[in-house]
């Protein structure tokens, strides 16, 4: 698949997916690279789906309005997150959360495991791609997310090198306490921090190692 291809396919998702959303009148963002795509204007890598934080009140409505699109749905973790695929679409990834007054939280595991974001790192922005519009992070939070993000993913570098200016002038911490992880509702310090590094260490470790595609 082409660049302008993948746009048209990044286009059809966008639109279906917000569509569903506002349908359902629930709160949502758009996360991942689709917003450095938006924020740049152009497709500069293929990108291989479209994350939206989603309202977990309206996950019911949100499922149907897509499956009446021809949207095939799938979860497959133990994360409160489900695919929805269909041709000539970039999949979707929607994550499925509580959208309260100080933070968004993911439960994982039934009520085991819950992992929290603050509000203030969710804020809303608006953005337009090739005429869908969308609310998403703010620039400051993708930058965040892409400096704790594996530092040896070839995806990752691109995104660096095209916001290299944005990155340069905005100061955020990648590891200031924003999220955190609880289980059976106590607050377990700096968890989440920790398996960010932890996979961070195994992702370059594997790129490392693993053989190169003649």
């Amino acid at each position: 698949m082409d660049l302008e291809e993948q746009k048209q396919f990044i286009t059809n998702s966008l639109k279906a997916a917000i569509g569903a959303v506002e349908e359902c009148n629930a709160e949502y963002r758009v996360i991942g690279s689709v917003l450095i795509i938006a924020y740049l204007g152009k497709v500069y890598r293929p990108i291989h789906d479209v994350d939206i934080l989603i309202d977990s009140k309206c996950r019911e409505c949100v499922f149907e309005q897509l499956k009446k699109e021809g949207f095939v749905l799938e979860r497959k973790t133990a994360f409160p997150m489900f695919f929805a695929e269909k041709a000539e679409h970039v999949p979707l990834n929607l994550h499925f959360g509580d959208f309260t007054k100080d933070s968004v939280r993911f439960h994982i595991c039934g009520r085991i495991c819950e992992w929290r974001i603050t509000a203030d790192s969710i804020l809303a922005k608006k953005y337009t791609f090739n005429g869908v519009e969308f609310t998403g992070l703010p620039m400051s939070a993708m930058i965040r997310w892409i400096k704790a993000s594996p530092f040896l993913k070839p995806s990752r570098r691109f995104d660096r090198e095209v916001l290299s200016a944005e990155m340069a002038k905005t100061n955020v911490a990648s590891y200031k306490v924003r999220e955190n992880i609880y289980i059976f509702g106590i607050k377990i310090p700096f968890l989440y921090h920790f398996s960010l590094l932890l996979r961070n260490i195994c992702r370059a470790i594997q790129l490392r190692y693993t053989p190169k595609k003649p």
